[in-house]
């Protein structure tokens, strides 16, 4: 009887743990999707690509161009050539494990957002490409001379 009072016991922390781990699951996906759709409204898309963006899962790792690693993160945000315009908002930054960001051969104003030195992991940010020379910024190599 002790034995099976035991097992129920852990059954049920068993099930508010697992419970806590998807609430936890679910803030991040919110903060991160929150973040890119801030983006969104600050961009005008002419071909309608991130329509996903809007129509589909709050998690972002299923929406097209958006990349994920096997955490759930966000690594990679990928709206090269898309004929976009606007500006690149700084609720990027809460993209705290972005890696590549890639805005090339859109029609872009404005700077980079300081937020988005402050993502340690971030490597690329692709910007623009004229005549095939590619404008590639390196946050690491800009900082330490910065």
């Amino acid at each position: 009887m002790v034995h099976t009072k035991t097992h129920a016991c852990i059954r049920r922390l068993f099930g508010v743990f697992v419970i806590v781990l998807n609430s936890l699951n679910i803030a991040l996906c919110n903060v991160e999707s929150d973040a890119l759709l801030v983006q969104l409204a600050a961009l005008t898309d002419p071909h309608k690509v991130l329509a996903s963006w809007i129509n589909s899962f709050p998690d972002p790792c299923h929406w097209f161009h958006v990349h994920c690693d096997e955490s759930g993160h966000v690594i990679i945000v990928d709206l090269s050539f898309e004929d976009m315009s606007g500006h690149i908002v700084h609720e990027l930054g809460q993209l705290t494990h972005l890696r590549r960001l890639y805005l090339n051969n859109n029609r872009l104003t404005g700077g980079i957002p300081e937020s988005l030195t402050t993502i340690s992991t971030l490597t690329q940010l692709l910007l623009r490409e004229i005549r095939s020379k590619k404008f590639c910024w390196e946050p690491a190599t800009l900082w330490a001379n910065g």
